[in-house]
């Protein structure tokens, strides 16, 4: 679905640039759906995560979105705010939800971003990565759960 808005997002900058402001404000109600759609989406896998964790014994259990600064760029050369889908420091747990999985990238960024918690925080954190689908077939899911399982993250595909 991401992919949708981003490629419908170009597809109106290059309008646009022909046609004026009136795509600007077309642009900017797109924007403001993919918004809305993805809040209730990433608290969906946030309420999975909590009742994984209530089946393990562990009760109360609070995770929210966070924004966390990375000066030394270990998350990504680009900038040095992250955001964080799910966090928790009691326990230490990290997620990150996406519709579909269709770049293992997104996994290797994930667990930069989990490596920047457990540097600032001094913790070890458990790691989810929730897809509500893939693109990638059953070998290469297999490759993504043990580079997860190396890491104390498991991958929980809906």
């Amino acid at each position: 679905m991401d992919k949708r808005f981003e490629q419908s997002n170009k597809r109106f900058e290059s309008l646009e640039r022909k046609t004026g402001e009136g795509f600007a404000e077309i642009k900017g109600i797109l924007l403001s759906i993919q918004q809305q759609i993805g809040k209730p989406f990433e608290q969906f896998g946030r309420n999975v995560i909590i009742k994984l964790l209530e089946k393990e014994g562990k009760k109360g259990v609070s995770i929210k979105s966070f924004q966390i600064n990375d000066p030394e760029h270990l998350v990504s050369e680009e900038t040095t705010d992250v955001e964080i889908d799910g966090f928790s420091l009691d326990p230490p747990i990290i997620f990150e939800i996406t519709s579909i999985l269709r770049d293992t990238r997104k996994v290797a960024r994930f667990l930069r971003k989990k490596q920047l918690l457990e540097k600032r925080y001094k913790k070890d954190f458990r790691g989810f990565f929730v897809a509500a689908s893939t693109e990638f077939g059953p070998e290469k899911i297999g490759d993504i759960i043990v580079d997860l399982r190396e890491y104390n993250c498991e991958l929980i595909n809906l």
